[in-house]
C-alpha cells in the first residue's frame, strides 16, 4: 500500500521532467538566479538560447497539445531578461544573428525591436515598428491578426515599463 502511494506521488514529478515547458521554466528560473554572476556577453548569449528554445517549445506544444501542460509565455522569457549591464551585449548579440528564415521574421524583428528599446535607439525602434507594419500589410489573414496584436501591444507605453 505505501509503495502504491509513493508511486502515485512520484508520477507528477516524472511528468514534469518530461514536460519541455516545465523544464524550460525551471531553466529560466535558474538563469534569473545566476545571471548576475555572468559576464554581459555570456548572459546575452544564454538568454538568447533560452528565448530560441522557448520558441521551439511553443511550436512543439502547439503540435502536441497537452491540456495539463502550462504553456511558455512571452512574459516567462522576458522575466529572465539579463540586467541592464548586459543590454548592450544583448543588442550586439541580436544584431549578429543570421538573417531570419522564412516564418521567423516576426521573432527576429521582435528581438531587434527589443534591442533598440533596451539601448534607447528611438530611430531603430521606429524602423522596426515600421517594418512590422509593412509585414502586416502583406501577411495572410491569420498572420495579419498576429501582427495587429503585436502592434497594438507596442502602442501601449507600459509594455516597456517593466523592462526599464
Amino acid at each position: 500500500m505505501l509503495l502504491q502511494v509513493k508511486e502515485r506521488n512520484a508520477k507528477p514529478a516524472d511528468k514534469r521532467e518530461e514536460d519541455p515547458a516545465a523544464q524550460l521554466r525551471d531553466d529560466l528560473k535558474s538563469f534569473r538566479e545566476s545571471v548576475t554572476n555572468l559576464a554581459p556577453a555570456d548572459a546575452a548569449q544564454r538568454w538568447l538560447q533560452l528565448a530560441d528554445r522557448a520558441v521551439k517549445v511553443q511550436q512543439q506544444s502547439a503540435q502536441n497539445y497537452n491540456p495539463s501542460a502550462v504553456p511558455i509565455q512571452t512574459d516567462d522569457v522576458m522575466g529572465a531578461l539579463p540586467p541592464p549591464g548586459a543590454w548592450s551585449a544583448l543588442a550586439k548579440a541580436i544584431a549578429a544573428r543570421p538573417p531570419a528564415k522564412s516564418g521567423d521574421e516576426i521573432r527576429e524583428a521582435g528581438l531587434r525591436l527589443l534591442a533598440a528599446t533596451l539601448s534607447g535607439d528611438i530611430a531603430d525602434r521606429d524602423r522596426e515598428i515600421a517594418g512590422l507594419q509593412d509585414m502586416a500589410k502583406t501577411a495572410s489573414q491569420q498572420e495579419g491578426y498576429l501582427y495587429y496584436n503585436v502592434l497594438q501591444r507596442l502602442a501601449r507605453p507600459e509594455w516597456v515599463s517593466h523592462l526599464l
